[in-house]
């Protein structure tokens, strides 16, 4: 279904629809130079996100001027009426004057299959989700800690559609070229998760947490198994990927899962990307071996942490160049776990073609893959196409990011 967004002057009760979902507008403000102003609206037909932007003769006046806006907007909100939303307007815009003759409200319904570009995960509260129309929308920018610990920040990935080319020039078995097509969008962590924000859900830091420097708060967790029994924490506890299951459920109990855990607290069927997503979204649309268009190994000082300038450690998270999509650490920092396990079938150098792939279901080696490179590794095992495997239960030098599609209720 398509976005339904309305316009309405200023001060004016009710508005021109494109579409039947919201109506009944309506803008309250004391003054022309009102500290807040409040913008009330009915929603009908089914439950959306609602997003607020503010514009003056038809331009947007920009994201980052509209933060400070609370009630029933940037979130998923049911259908009625009597919504309210109240930004406060001389926080975000002092010494604008807002009259009926420049100033207009526009109210964005997404469907619920077709959310915004940026979701955020609140972890010190359950199931508190909010949704933002870009990174200058977000309270505080997108590289504030508090994005890096205690709440989670993900990029939609415009992946539904697409199809590109995986896998890299001289590479053998599935490493050869080919093409892949996804059908859906789907979300990816804009950082590799923290120990902090491991910490505030799971009560857990993960291995080689370095708690004692200053900064471990914002470190990527590291040497984390894919599985393991008892008690001992790990990244699954079942069989099947949520993204095949599509939903919480069902989802094992005997291990102290990671992937579990944020699953029940935040209400998302949270899992890791298949290896095809992980590539497409490093690549950002680059065709080359680092994903800002560089072929030489030099790129990546400043694409990321590798043996070259790490010093043997990893480090914070965001630190180095992000990608065209807004992510970071793509490249290095910490070698990430993806849903496939590690094989070697061979493809058709770019006449193969695959449509969602996931790779085996398991593997006689039960080799896990990981993706990207790390602190440890060169930087030419930091690229785009790198990927190398170990033992289910051996977590060394792994850390995750998250995925979650774009479709949660």
């Amino acid at each position: 279904m398509r976005n339904i967004l309305f316009v309405v002057s200023c001060g004016l009760a009710a508005c021109v629809a494109a579409a039947p979902s919201i109506s009944n507008v309506s803008v309250v403000r004391s003054s022309a130079f009102a500290k807040k102003v409040t913008v009330g609206y009915d929603l009908g037909v089914e439950d959306a996100i609602v997003t607020l932007d503010v514009l003056t003769n038809g331009v947007s006046i920009g994201a980052a001027n509209v933060i400070s806006v609370s009630g029933d907007v940037n979130r998923k909100v049911s259908k009625g009426i009597g919504k309210s939303i109240v930004w406060q307007s001389y926080q975000d815009w002092p010494d604008h004057a807002i009259t009926n003759e420049v100033v207009q409200f526009k109210l964005t319904a997404w469907a619920l299959d077709n959310p915004p570009d940026i979701m955020v995960v609140d972890l010190l509260s359950k199931s508190n989700i909010v949704f933002y129309t870009s990174f200058d929308s977000m309270p505080g920018g997108v590289t504030n800690d508090v994005y890096k610990t205690d709440k989670l920040v993900m990029r939609k990935i415009p992946a539904g559609g697409s199809v590109f080319t995986m896998g890299e020039s001289g590479g053998t078995g599935s490493k050869l070229p080919h093409f892949v097509a996804f059908t859906n969008d789907f979300y990816l962590g804009v950082y590799e998760v923290t120990q902090k924000q491991l910490f505030n859900v799971c009560k857990e830091r993960g291995s080689d947490n370095f708690v004692d420097l200053a900064d471990s708060d914002v470190l990527p967790c590291n040497s984390l198994p894919w599985g393991n029994g008892g008690d001992v924490l790990s990244l699954r506890s079942w069989g099947q990927n949520a993204q095949t299951q599509g939903r919480v459920a069902n989802l094992g109990l005997s291990y102290k899962s990671i992937l579990r855990s944020l699953c029940f607290f935040s209400g998302i069927a949270f899992d890791l990307p298949t290896g095809a997503q992980w590539e497409f979204a490093c690549r950002a649309g680059t065709s080359t071996k680092f994903n800002d268009g560089s072929i030489d190994s030099v790129a990546m000082d400043d694409l990321g942490w590798h043996s070259g300038n790490a010093g043997g450690v990893p480090h914070p998270v965001g630190k180095k160049k992000p990608n065209e999509f807004g992510l970071y650490d793509m490249h290095g920092n910490v070698m990430e776990w993806v849903l496939d396990w590690e094989y070697s079938e061979a493809k058709n150098p770019y006449t193969s073609y695959d449509i969602n792939p996931t790779g085996p279901t398991s593997n006689a080696n039960y080799n896990k893959e990981r993706r990207g490179g790390g602190y440890a590794q060169s930087a030419d095992n930091c690229s785009s196409t790198s990927r190398s495997g170990t033992h289910v239960y051996n977590g060394y030098k792994a850390g995750f990011r998250l995925w979650a599609p774009t479709k949660m209720w």
